[in-house]
């Protein structure tokens, strides 16, 4: 595609081309579904550079003041990444997984990093990648029906997630001792209206 003539000019209507991504922006919302429900929307190499271009599109869109995450159907937000990838791909050019792992540090850091409200809506099964997706996002809501989970090895998740962390600040009252090394998003019933108000 054409560079824009203005560095900080966002995409319009049908612009960008996304192949496992819907993108969707409308009043005032960027909603960012990822969009590989065979595959339990697990992501591919691809799928990261979209995830990564979208959040940075967002963030430089000023008629955008929220940014939704979420994925295809209803049995996964995200399972990680494809595994059918890892053993056609990088278990043949191992040298290149790191490279990987690089564009997965980079869709998180642009969550991190946006500058402006992340949510994700866990609409099913989030484990592995996928988890760490929703831990980069600032609030998340979850299906009743959603399992969170991290495999991996003895890295493990710090004992307080960011989004946890400020729910005070949300909320207005301190978090229950139990909950202190809690992994948590607050809960909506399962279906189409989970989470942000559908538009």
């Amino acid at each position: 595609s054409t560079p824009k003539a203005d560095a900080f000019e966002p995409l319009g209507p049908g612009e960008g081309e996304f192949r496992d991504l819907l993108y969707e922006k409308r009043e005032g919302v960027a909603r960012i579904t990822l969009n590989r429900p065979r595959a339990y929307n697990a992501y591919t190499t691809g799928t990261l550079r979209e995830l990564a271009r979208a959040v940075e599109d967002a963030s430089i869109d000023d008629a955008i003041g929220v940014i939704v995450l979420t994925g295809a159907g209803t049995a996964a937000f995200c399972t990680g990444g494809d595994v059918r990838e890892y053993a056609e791909r990088y278990t043949r050019r191992p040298r290149d997984y790191w490279k990987y792992m690089g564009l997965f540090e980079g869709a998180v850091e642009a969550l991190l990093r946006c500058g402006k409200p992340t949510i994700a809506r866990l609409n099913g099964i989030t484990v592995g990648g996928g988890n760490e997706l929703q831990l980069a996002c600032d609030l998340s809501v979850a299906a009743s029906h959603v399992y969170l989970g991290q495999g991996g090895g003895r890295c493990r998740l710090r004992s307080v997630r960011r989004s946890y962390a400020m729910a005070p600040a949300r909320r207005r009252r301190p978090p229950g001792a139990g909950h202190a090394a809690a992994q948590r998003a607050d809960l909506a019933p399962s279906g189409p209206g989970l989470g942000p108000r559908q538009r």
